[in-house]
């Protein structure tokens, strides 16, 4: 989850030196602010026209989506933050994915400020990568499903990458399992988002504000379920 976004925790080492992550905790912030200065530089703000309310709204989901945490190991959780960084950057172009990564990540305080730099850095790297894949526009169901899937590929791509550099500066071990566990839950993830993500394009024409409460009911149900295991553990371990 990108405390990472996603998604997967970067480091499983059994020791994690503190002052490990530095570089990538500052370098993935500052390459998405260039990018994102250059692309508004070169292209402006005309995607983001008239979307203002279901991106601020995407916001709250992306941040909402921050809060639920999947544990899949000792050191290794998910979040459902891609797709909603995704959706936004089809909507709205890169700098809406960004911002809405951005915004994902801003109420999160319950981790080192080096994994939450490293977090919002990547993720709106990914909002950057998938936003340039979804400016070609969905006009029909197939169309709809190709950009998805490029769009979830690209972001997949991007994080794959990032939790690479991630491990490899944490000194985690086995880096490549650690590795392979991750981009094994994103290629999962990405299998099961793309139909949704391109039910979702074809209906934002019609109502962006339908979209996003579609996207924060499905998020919701997450959260609720969670919450319901997470005491039904705690009551069985107490009897």
């Amino acid at each position: 989850r990108s405390r990472q976004r996603l998604s997967v925790a970067e480091d499983d080492a059994p020791v994690v030196d503190p002052t490990r992550g530095t570089l990538v905790a500052v370098a993935f912030p500052v390459l998405a602010t260039a990018l994102a200065i250059l692309w508004l530089a070169l292209e402006g703000t005309g995607e983001l026209e008239g979307l203002a309310l279901p991106l601020a709204a995407l916001a709250l989901v992306s941040a909402l989506a921050e809060r639920i945490s999947i544990q899949l190991g000792p050191r290794s959780w998910y979040s459902p933050t891609t797709p909603v960084v995704v959706l936004a950057a089809l909507l709205g172009g890169p700098l809406a994915g960004a911002a809405v990564a951005l915004a994902g990540q801003a109420g999160v305080t319950d981790t080192v400020w080096r994994r939450r730099t490293a977090g919002a850095g990547l993720g709106a790297l990914q909002g950057i990568a998938a936003g340039i894949v979804g400016l070609a526009g969905a006009t029909t169901p197939a169309r709809a499903v190709g950009l998805a899937a490029g769009a979830m590929v690209a972001a997949v791509a991007v994080n794959s990458v990032g939790r690479w550099l991630i491990l490899l500066e944490r000194r985690a071990s086995p880096l490549r399992a650690v590795w392979a566990r991750g981009a094994l839950v994103d290629v999962v993830e990405a299998v099961i988002t793309i139909p949704i993500l391109a039910s979702l394009l074809l209906v934002a024409p019609q109502s962006e504000i339908l979209v996003v409460s579609v996207l924060g009911a499905l998020l919701t149900g997450l959260a609720i379920a969670q919450r319901m295991r997470e005491t039904t553990i705690a009551a069985l371990e107490t009897e």
